[in-house]
C-alpha cells in the first residue's frame, strides 16, 4: 500500500468517525490513489489530479469536475502533513461539479 492510499484510508476514516459515511467519496479516493501509484507518483500535484480527470471519458464531465472536487478537499487536509502536497484550483476542470439551479 503506497503512502497516499495510506492518507487516503485515514482521511476516509476521519471522517466516517466526523459522521459523514459517503461510500462514494472512499471509492474516488480509491480510484485516484491507484492511478497515482501507477504513475508512481508520490504526492498529490495539480498535474497529476489533471491527468487522472482527462483520462475519465467514461463519464460526463459533471462527474469528473465532483470527483476532482472530492481530491481537492483531502489534498487539502493532507498538505498539513506532507508539503509536496498541491491543493489543485478550485476550477480545474472547466464544468462545475455543483447543478445549476433554474
Amino acid at each position: 500500500m503506497t503512502a497516499l492510499r495510506r492518507a487516503a484510508e485515514e482521511y476516509v476514516a476521519l471522517r466516517r468517525r466526523l459522521g459523514f459515511h459517503n461510500d462514494t467519496q472512499a471509492r474516488i479516493l480509491r480510484r485516484f490513489t491507484t492511478f497515482a501509484a501507477e504513475e508512481r507518483a508520490p504526492a498529490v500535484t495539480t498535474a497529476l489530479v489533471l491527468r487522472w480527470a482527462n483520462q475519465m471519458t467514461d463519464v460526463l464531465p459533471a462527474t469528473a469536475a465532483r470527483s476532482v472536487s472530492v481530491v481537492r478537499l483531502f489534498a487539502v487536509w493532507w498538505r498539513q502533513r506532507d508539503p509536496r502536497t498541491e491543493v489543485p484550483p478550485a476550477r480545474l476542470t472547466r464544468v462545475s461539479p455543483f447543478r445549476q439551479r433554474i
